[in-house]
């Protein structure tokens, strides 16, 4: 009320509608009790990143730089702060209390949920710092008849399922991750569900509480050991007490859907101060703002097995201990604890990840110890020995993840035949693709050199897509590439995926694809003239995370409380490295210092590369 000022009257408005009815008296009082904590981002900069994400949802392949340059060119504390309790109207609060009672009280579904859970899940007006909009009824006008059309049954998540299938047979769902995040609006994303995984989650927010269905936020602030990623989805209540994930507008709503990285911790932010945590943590300056954030509620045990890590900490006078973890470009912390008794007790952490143990002192971080392997229930420290050194082959700087494989494998059983005419009635060579690339970017061929060829033609297999990055044509004796090669004939391209064009198969960048829309199908490459081709080198569909040719390339291990040590350069002449000074028993992180940000530290285990991933440790080769 005293920071509410002139505006207080609005509040108190709403207090006196309801002193007779008790259940929305308490409502109100949990709504304006929380409020002094939001208010809405003010600023030119916003109008830039709806341009930014309204050119990306009508064609998020043309975006103007300038509309890119602009969306990304300014700073948060650019923006101004209004305050709700300076502007908020009784009306406004009124008709938000009035709508999500109604829902609360006559959907079915919500017989189960408790006037708590209420106040999180169905309740709140806003999300983050968003504009302040009435947006419940003109999304109910849009949605709630087509779902009241569709289902009228009491399992919530069908009734979320039966909707998201609504929207995925009549809308566009684009996502785009190239902006800043900042709230656009519930009235935006009704009109342009575009954007990051924050915007799809906040979209997916707006749509389910304004169909009565009980909703909140999850996130994990960084994708534990694999790189330097967040993600952001909403959960829904059901009816049993637990959250079921949800991916995005436009996606299947079931339950037992993962969300498949390995997440470290998750958090969601709440409408309501989280007590326990502020008086832990919110008055000590000296701790890191992420974990004083008065909303911040753990809810980790929720997406993974209740458990402890439990560490012996060694050096005495720093109350706090962090949990971190290692990222291609930085250590993160994901959580906090107090040390007791010379241990430190970190509640409900995710096995099969690597973490690291740290102080914090004048906002530098102090390792406390080596890193560990926690899998769920013991942990095992990565004590680096220097006087036991091995020899390492090392192939990729991160973990290759079960997608890649897909991709990588859609080569096998395909074929690459030669012929100096277009109609290849007679052949100068054939070869059968028999196996993937396993452990290196290249899959390298061999024709028969005996005969030329003006004309290549790569045929897929019959039940599977072309997905190859590039092909490289090479004549006897010459180190690069042919240049004046054309494609004069190609299955269509899959629509679905803006990098599938026919020309990203010879554009020289292997990060681009060309993935053919049906199976069985066939691009034809023009040499420009007959040759006599010595190899060919394939590229299939790939992350860039294999060792390159001419990269520069840095080897660290892990020595402890001195933190990262380097093993090395090497400029790669091969497609794979090799070191001959590794520690045992210590923790490795290999950096490109030429390209790339995805990196991710692994241990060496019977001469291969152990990588943490989305669901359990993968190997390379």
């Amino acid at each position: 009320m005293e920071l509410a000022g002139e505006n207080r009257t609005e509040l108190e408005k709403v207090l006196k509608h309801y002193k007779n009815e008790p259940e929305k008296l308490a409502a109100a009082r949990f709504l304006i009790e929380n409020m002094p904590y939001y208010y809405s981002y003010e600023g030119e900069a916003i109008n830039k990143i709806k341009d930014a994400l309204t050119y990306a949802y009508i064609d998020t392949d043309n975006i103007p730089e300038s509309i890119v340059e602009n969306a990304n060119s300014f700073s948060i504390y650019e923006l101004s702060k209004v305050y709700d309790a300076k502007i908020i109207t009784a009306d406004y609060l009124i008709e938000n209390i009035e709508i999500a009672f109604k829902h609360w009280k006559e959907k079915p579904w919500n017989k189960y949920l408790s006037f708590d859970d209420f106040c999180e899940f169905l309740l709140p007006y806003r999300l983050n710092h968003e504009p302040l909009e009435h947006w419940r009824k003109p999304y109910y006008e849009k949605y709630g008849k087509v779902l009241d059309s569709l289902y009228s049954g009491t399992d919530v998540i069908e009734a979320a399922n039966r909707i998201n299938l609504y929207i995925a047979e009549t809308e566009k769902v684009v996502f785009n991750s190239e902006f800043q995040y900042l709230n656009m609006g519930a009235l935006f994303y009704l009109q342009y569900k575009c954007g990051s995984c924050y915007d799809l989650r906040d979209a997916s927010l707006y749509l389910l509480r304004a169909m009565g269905i009980p909703s909140a936020d999850s996130f994990y602030r960084i994708t534990a050991n694999e790189g330097p990623t967040t993600h952001a989805w909403a959960v829904i209540r059901d009816t049993t007490g637990k959250d079921v994930a949800f991916r995005c507008p436009g996606k299947e709503v079931r339950r037992g859907l993962e969300v498949t990285y390995k997440k470290g911790k998750v958090y969601r932010i709440c409408f309501g101060l989280q007590t326990d945590r502020s008086k832990k943590f919110m008055t000590n300056q000296k701790i890191p703002a992420f974990f004083r954030h008065p909303f911040l509620k753990d809810v980790t045990a929720d997406f993974s097995e209740k458990n402890e890590l439990k560490v012996t900490i060694t050096r005495k006078g720093r109350p706090y201990v962090y949990l971190g973890v290692h990222t291609s470009s930085r250590t993160e912390l994901i959580d906090i604890t107090k040390a007791k008794n010379g241990k430190a007790v970190f509640k409900n952490v995710e096995g099969g990840l690597i973490y690291q143990l740290f102080y914090y002192e004048d906002n530098t971080l102090i390792p406390a110890g080596y890193p560990i392997l926690f899998d769920g229930k013991t942990t095992f420290p990565f004590v680096s020995d220097t006087t036991k050194l091995q020899n390492a082959i090392l192939y990729r700087k991160y973990f290759m993840s079960d997608t890649l494989h897909i991709y990588m494998n859609r080569m096998i059983g395909g074929h690459i035949e030669g012929a100096n005419d277009v109609k290849f009635s007679s052949l100068s060579f054939r070869h059968e693709i028999t196996d993937s690339v396993r452990n290196v970017i290249l899959k390298t061929v061999y024709p028969d050199t005996t005969k030329s060829s003006r004309y290549v033609r790569f045929a897929s297999h019959l039940n599977s897509r072309i997905d190859l990055a590039e092909m490289n044509f090479y004549t006897k004796g010459v180190a690069q590439p042919l240049r004046d090669i054309s494609i004069i004939s190609a299955s269509q391209p899959s629509i679905s995926y803006h990098n599938g064009y026919t020309e990203s198969i010879i554009d020289g960048d292997p990060l681009t694809y060309y993935r053919s829309a049906d199976t069985a199908a066939i691009i034809t490459f023009d040499l420009g003239a007959s040759v006599y081709l010595s190899k060919i080198e394939i590229t299939p569909h790939t992350d860039d995370n294999f060792i390159r040719l001419g990269d520069i390339y840095e080897l660290f291990y892990h020595a402890g409380k001195d933190g990262w040590k380097s093993l090395g350069q090497q400029t790669a002449t091969d497609l794979f490295l090799k070191y001959n000074n590794v520690p045992s028993n210590a923790l490795l992180w290999l950096s490109d210092q030429t390209r790339g940000r995805e990196e991710q530290v692994f241990y060496m285990a019977n001469g291969f590369q152990i990588f943490t991933g989305r669901d359990g440790q993968h190997v390379a080769p």
